[in-house]
């Protein structure tokens, strides 16, 4: 339809993890918005037939995990977290040397200039960014209970304070044993600490930016993958023990990942109007 488009990087879709049946269940809703501004995008071209045939084609390759998509059904233009993604995409999904990259950094690091949703408690305080590994059914609960056990125990041999950051559908059932603790604030906002303990989350990228110390935790049959393994070198068991004085800070360039852009929203405007 000689309309140029845009894809502005979200997330990283790891092909390797399961979604169990609960987990789709609870996708319908965004299921349901995508299909709904899809037939509105449907409606307002002229050749109806050939744009159901380029998404068909497109989703039907993301659900055989095949990397080989048609360039046809691929944005022109690829607006990245970082220069280091490009590969990832040309790996994964098809995209080549023809295809525009622009980069806009990573729409986390705007969480430091919002300073109504920060908690700023450096000294002596430690995150937990929740994931919703346990509700999305990826893991065992007692696997998780097993790493919150942990949790528990890191806090009760040290005087830190613990902050849990959760996740906009993190089920806090999970949590209740934390409620009881002085020095434990369960929060949505997001806590400035000297140490952050997660699996995989994109929101490490402020911790990163910030050269905090990370701990990343994993599961049986769900180890922490390679997109997200580069950002600590603390890659521990959920049941081994976590140990303050020995947590390394992370070492590397990681403006290749996520380049340092003061204001990533307003970065993807100018690439778009630009152009």
């Amino acid at each position: 339809i000689d309309v140029p488009t845009y894809q502005v990087m979200h997330g990283i879709y790891v092909k390797t993890y399961k979604r169990n049946f609960a987990f789709l269940l609870k996708e319908l809703p965004r299921i349901a918005s995508y299909l709904k501004y899809l037939f509105k995008i449907i409606l307002l071209c002229d050749n109806k037939k050939q744009v159901i045939i380029n998404l068909v084609k497109k989703d039907l390759a993301y659900i055989k995990e095949s990397n080989k998509v048609d360039q046809d059904t691929l944005s022109n233009t690829l607006i990245l977290w970082g220069i280091h993604w490009k590969q990832w995409f040309q790996k994964n999904y098809g995209y080549n040397e023809k295809n525009n990259y622009e980069v806009c950094g990573s729409f986390d690091l705007a969480l430091l200039q919002d300073s109504e949703n920060l908690i700023e408690h450096e000294q002596d305080s430690i995150t937990y960014i929740a994931q919703t590994i346990a509700e999305d059914g990826r893991i065992k609960d007692s696997y998780f209970y097993e790493f919150l056990d942990n949790l528990e125990k890191l806090i009760n041999k040290n005087s830190w304070h613990l902050y849990i950051k959760l996740h906009p559908r993190s089920n806090q059932k999970y949590y209740t044993a934390f409620e009881k603790y002085e020095n434990v604030t369960i929060t949505s906002k997001f806590p400035i600490s000297e140490m952050y303990i997660t699996h995989y989350s994109a929101l490490l990228t402020v911790p990163l930016h910030l050269r905090k110390k990370i701990v990343m935790v994993q599961f049986p049959d769900h180890p922490i993958p390679n997109e997200y393994a580069y950002m600590s070198p603390n890659i521990l068991g959920h049941d081994q023990t976590i140990e303050i004085s020995k947590i390394q800070h992370s070492q590397g360039d990681f403006g290749k990942y996520f380049a340092p852009i003061e204001d990533p929203h307003d970065k993807v405007a100018q690439i778009i109007t630009s152009n």
